[in-house]
């Protein structure tokens, strides 16, 4: 899906001027007959959603901005979704009336 959406913006010549973010909200799933070590979906970590290990809540996050992160790119920051209302205000010039979060 996140191929489509890339092809969807370059078609409407938005590709190079908008940034796309593509998280997950929890760790693998382990339900409804899947398991999550088929495709070593927590990679290192133990764990799967819903459990207190690392593997049920630590996800990527991925994040294309043109001119601005190198393709391929990598960081050690961990942030999490309540930084997300911030750095998207951040941004875009605009104010939260309050926010925990933080931008990144």
């Amino acid at each position: 899906f996140v191929g489509r959406i890339l092809s969807t913006l370059r078609a409407q010549q938005l590709d190079e001027s908008t940034i796309v973010f593509f998280a997950s909200d929890n760790g693998a799933s382990n339900e409804g007959n899947q398991d999550y070590r088929f495709f070593a979906s927590s990679g290192a970590l133990s764990g799967y959603k819903r459990s207190l290990k690392e593997g049920g809540h630590r996800t990527p996050l991925i994040v294309r901005w043109p001119h601005q992160i190198a393709p391929g790119s990598v960081s050690e920051y961990q942030w999490t979704f309540y930084d997300f209302l911030a750095t998207v205000a951040d941004l875009s010039n605009a104010s939260v009336p309050y926010n925990d979060g933080e931008s990144m």
